[in-house]
């Protein structure tokens, strides 16, 4: 059930990192991507013949290492869309593109008082 929200997540989540003029390809590579994992993952299933923990061990690392680079992507909520990839080169340069990392300092997240 939780591979169902993670690639729901990816389609949505992909349609608001690229600009439109490129959306439709980065949408290919999320797809592409889902579907590599789905082609390995019965080969790592087989793997638990040579060590029973390893395929769970393979899986986790994959997770954390997904987890661990969503933390780069940047901030999409309330900004808008880019147009062109030259608005997205632009907005990086700026530093108009807001990440998680960003938001953090030396004592951890600040929430935002309402």
């Amino acid at each position: 059930m939780f591979y169902l929200a993670a690639f729901s997540v990816v389609y949505t989540f992909t349609a608001e990192l690229f600009p439109t003029s490129v959306r439709t390809i980065g949408l290919g590579i999320g797809a592409v991507g889902g579907g590599i994992g789905g082609v390995i993952a019965p080969y790592i299933l087989s793997l638990k013949v040579t060590a029973r923990w390893l395929p769970s061990v393979l899986f986790g690392i994959s997770s954390f290492l997904a987890a661990f680079t969503l933390v780069f992507m940047p901030e999409t909520k309330d900004q808008p869309l880019r147009q062109t990839v030259t608005d997205s080169v632009e907005s990086w340069k700026k530093k108009e593109v807001v990440t998680v990392t960003d938001q953090l300092d030396n004592q951890g997240f600040q929430l935002e008082e309402k």
